[in-house]
């Protein structure tokens, strides 16, 4: 009851302050509470509130001025609930990141997240591979099922109107690290970083196909590596390409990508079959309502030994900052050192930012 009070006492607090400061017009028939709540918003908001909070807010606003009253939590009473979602007249969701991206895009004080954002203080897994780090000082030491594991990813505009109007030309970069946090034998050591540096051309879209709008597509160049040498070392250089679908609530990325190839007479590839293990593609849904969501990650190489991965994430409302999340991984690769070896987990965390 609280949260469905406080929606219309935010949306008129919003639009009285809008109104005293900017002089826009309280009736804009065209447009949606939604739209309303991110306009106001975005012009009133501290520098120090986020977009993502600003989104949160008025994605649960425009959620309680249609809701029942005894609706607080979120369930579905049939399918049919869940169809009315995907056909909200609301924007989708990954329009819906693209526009609160393009008001902070080109801030001097703003770095735009990219993929998601996320600490994982108790990230558990059924194996450790010890291999890589035998050697000297190394061997006698063992690594612990439990670690920390962490993920920033961001992003920031090169250049808009890139060769089309609307386009635009992107760098990203995303560091995840594997840390022995509560390892003391062998003094806590970060077990593994992968660093993805890439450039990415973002051009929009508006095709329709099965009920899903095609939003965007991506032509990226993309490398991966963990930074080491010798028999640790693991890297690939790779050209994708991205396509993000929406329906509503439902955000869909298809992204497949073709293997640079590495190899020379002088400097052999030290990696030679990663792709069979990560596969050729990586599919990303992720559905969201009243702040939960729940995404689902593929890959697979589509051969016929088959290999690939599988992530399930599942975020909640915790803190005003952040989101809970719990997280399973199953498959190859969710390192670069451990690209061939099978591995399960289960994490548990917060998350900053989502997939959209």
């Amino acid at each position: 009851m609280i949260r469905i009070l406080y929606a219309p006492v935010l949306y008129l607090s919003l639009m009285a302050s809008a109104f005293a400061q900017v002089r826009i017009p309280l009736e804009e028939p065209d447009l949606s509470i939604y739209e309303r709540c991110l306009l106001y918003a975005t012009l009133v908001a501290p520098a120090n509130k986020t977009a993502e909070s600003i989104r949160q807010e008025c994605r649960a606003m425009a959620a309680d001025e249609s809701a029942p009253e005894n609706v607080e939590e979120w369930s579905f009473s049939s399918w049919q609930d869940f169809l009315d979602t995907l056909e909200s007249d609301e924007p989708g969701a990954i329009t819906t990141r693209s526009e609160l991206e393009d008001i902070s895009k080109n801030s001097s004080f703003v770095i735009t997240p990219h993929r998601p954002n996320f600490l994982l203080p108790a990230a558990l897994t059924n194996d450790t591979n010890l291999s890589p780090f035998e050697g000297p000082g190394v061997d006698s030491g063992e690594l612990d099922h439990a670690e920390v594991q962490f993920q920033l990813s961001l992003k920031f505009p090169l250049a808009d109107n890139f060769i089309f109007d609307d386009s635009a030309l992107w760098m990203g970069y995303t560091i995840r690290s594997f840390w022995q946090a509560y390892n003391t034998d062998i003094s806590r050591p970060f077990r593994e970083t992968n660093h993805e540096p890439e450039i990415f051309w973002n051009i929009p879209s508006r095709v329709s196909f099965l009920g899903l709008n095609n939003v965007a597509n991506e032509l990226v160049l993309n490398h991966q590596s963990n930074g080491q040498s010798g028999t640790r070392s693991r890297s690939w250089n790779r050209v994708m390409l991205a396509s993000y679908w929406e329906r509503g609530n439902l955000g869909l990325i298809v992204k497949p990508w073709y293997r640079l190839p590495e190899a020379t007479d002088e400097d052999p590839d030290e990696n030679p079959n990663i792709e069979e293990y990560l596969g050729n593609f990586e599919f990303v849904g992720n559905y969201q309502v009243s702040g939960h969501s729940l995404s689902l990650m593929l890959r697979n190489n589509m051969r016929g030994e088959n290999k690939g991965a599988a992530e399930l994430s599942y975020s909640f409302p915790w803190l005003s900052r952040v989101d809970g999340v719990i997280k399973y991984f199953n498959g190859y690769g969710e390192s670069l050192v451990d690209y061939n070896r099978h591995t399960e987990r289960l994490s548990i965390g917060i998350q900053i930012t989502d997939w959209f």
